[in-house]
């Protein structure tokens, strides 16, 4: 496949993988995280298609206060272009069909800026905790989370996604350089297998794309059977679907796809699919030889101008008086009054909790979460979500505002009491980013940081 380009791409895989990060917009201050990493971590060097995106080199950044904060959100430098691919609109409805643990979602998420909505499902439920976790800690609002297998979700939202991102599962070729444990699970029969898997996907997720809308199918493995063959059989059977070019930075950084007739590994049956040579241009791969970063690819489609649409009933249910009662008290007495007037309408209920409606109808089924929890009532009080704090943080009248090598936020990292001047609920943060919640009187904070989270 590579020709006389593989000695330099076996060269490459001898060397130390990168590592990349992305700085949050969606919590903190950008120019304060990344003065606070410079002094962490070293030098960042930007990632020139990926919009906040940098590579470092130092080692342990995750337990670094700023990623407790969600101000930063590590992520392998190749895996940002899929998304980085199109140039996605705030006010975008946007669904990550394979999501965990939720690197392109929070990718989606900060490029909504707050606004749009984000449909993030992953259908192995072992993974969907870690994908709730990270869309948590990134302060995510507008986003509802399911573990359910792609044709169902389908028949939920038919035609309802301004774009529509497959990052399918894979043989994991592209990521032997930096997961040994990749290469252990590999197989000659490892394509083949996954290629039936993908399409059994992609068909399914394109009709969720809406007219006019955009597909995004992406693998971070290296075998034509997973990439361009997947790409010319979906061309083939979905006339109102066309291949169209990424954006220029992700093109510079990449290689075309491989056109005519393609390899074929042990399993694979043969087809009359293949991609002629400007199709397949279309289509990108990352080399690690090429780009600094692993394996990937990419390919953007578009949905003709029609297309029917349906929406799922929403399962949400409005407050009980005590409930509105116990969140109304608890708003007003905590955050702002244009913040605590704002929120007050999106309130709903559902499994026994107050949330923050994101928008978006949330099905009566698979649904791991949903907007932004702010608390359930207990003796009609409101007993406010660490989800709460996260994303709404800025929103507190009190914060304590602490430096990444204050000693006081190691301590409140630690899940111990911190000093405080006011009285009531408040925010611990880092660089702007909430970090989580405390209840203060007597001047000490009591600490509401999770237990499962604290160092």
């Amino acid at each position: 496949m590579l020709g006389a380009e593989y000695d330099a791409f076996a060269a490459s895989l001898e060397t130390a993988p990168v590592r990349g990060l992305r700085v949050n917009p969606l919590k903190g201050d950008a120019d304060a995280v990344r003065a606070a990493l410079a002094d962490e971590v070293g030098a960042l060097t930007p990632i020139p298609f990926a919009e906040d995106g940098y590579t470092f080199a130092a080692e342990h950044i995750g337990s670094s206060p700023l990623h407790h904060a969600g101000a930063i959100y590590v992520q392998e430098p190749a895996a940002m272009a899929p998304v980085a691919a199109v140039d996605v609109r705030p006010d975008w409805w946007v669904a990550d069909l394979c999501a965990s643990p939720g690197g392109k979602s929070t990718q989606i998420a900060a490029r909504l800026s707050g606004e749009g909505l984000l449909l993030s499902n992953e259908y192995t439920r072992s993974r969907v905790p870690t994908l709730c976790g990270n869309l948590e800690r990134m302060g995510v609002r507008r986003s509802v989370v399911t573990s359910m297998d792609v044709p169902s979700l389908a028949e939920l939202y038919e035609g309802c996604f301004d774009l529509v991102v497959v990052d399918a599962p894979c043989s994991g070729e592209g990521m032997f350089r930096k997961n040994p444990d990749a290469v252990g699970e590999w197989s000659e029969s490892s394509p083949a297998f996954c290629a039936q898997r993908q399409y059994g996907i992609l068909r399914a997720a394109a009709k969720m794309v809406k007219a006019g809308g955009t597909l995004i199918y992406s693998t971070c493995t290296f075998a034509p059977e997973e990439n361009e063959w997947q790409v010319a059989r979906f061309l083939a059977e979905n006339e109102d679907f066309s291949l169209t070019a990424p954006a220029e930075a992700v093109v510079v950084a990449s290689a075309p796809g491989i056109a005519g007739a393609l390899p074929q590994s042990e399993g694979f049956a043969p087809a009359p699919f293949t991609l002629t040579e400007e199709p397949s241009k279309l289509c990108r791969r990352f080399y690690p030889h090429v780009f600094d970063g692993e394996g990937q690819f990419l390919a953007v489609l578009r949905r003709g101008d029609s297309g029917d649409e349906a929406l799922p009933k929403d399962s949400s249910s409005p407050l009980s008086k005590e409930e509105r009662t116990a969140a109304e008290a608890f708003l007003k007495e905590s955050l702002t009054p244009d913040a605590a007037k704002a929120l007050l309408p999106k309130l709903r209920s559902r499994n026994g909790m107050v949330f923050v409606h994101p928008g978006l109808p949330i099905p009566g089924k698979g649904v791991y979460a949903a907007g932004v929890n702010l608390g359930s009532v207990v003796k009609g009080r409101l007993v406010p979500h660490h989800q709460f704090f996260s994303a709404y943080g800025n929103c507190f009248r009190n914060r304590i505002d602490l430096a990444p090598d204050d000693r006081t936020l190691a301590v409140y990292l630690h899940g111990e009491t911190i000093p405080a001047d006011f009285v009531g609920w408040g925010v611990a943060r880092v660089c702007g980013a909430s970090v989580g919640g405390v209840k203060a009187s007597g001047g000490v904070a009591k600490n509401h940081y999770p237990k499962g989270l604290r160092k």
